[in-house]
């Protein structure tokens, strides 16, 4: 049995929930204009390991006031949380090539010690 070693980093993008994304089409400003599902999709298509989408209970960004999710619908202005998960190199890449989707967020990378061992038989 072998061990094969990767080293993974975590990207954690943080947005509203009800954050719209810039530059899109008018059909998708109308009809599919959310930030964090077209940052998932994205990593989706650049094949990331992992990702995933957060949404606060209780929170601010920056100079916002603490908004509290009791709703089954957050409001507009609660911080969620896209995490992904991959290696160093790739997560760049993906920070890189949707540097225009990210402008009014906050990118946090973190973890570019972390590891995970994968057996192979």
């Amino acid at each position: 049995m072998d061990l094969i070693i990767n080293n993974i980093s975590i990207v954690k993008i943080y947005f509203r929930y009800g954050q719209q994304a810039k530059g899109q089409t008018f059909w998708h400003r109308l009809w599919n204009n959310n930030l964090g599902y077209l940052l998932l999709k994205k990593a989706r298509e650049m094949n990331i390991s992992q990702a995933a989408i957060f949404t606060a209970k209780a929170g601010y960004l920056q100079e916002d006031n603490i908004t509290v999710n009791i709703s089954e619908i957050p409001l507009n202005k609660n911080p969620a949380c896209l995490e992904l998960i991959d290696t160093v190199d790739k997560l760049q890449t993906y920070l890189a090539d949707n540097t225009f989707l990210l402008a009014d967020t906050n990118v946090i990378l973190i973890n570019n010690e972390g590891y995970q061992l994968i057996q192979s038989v």
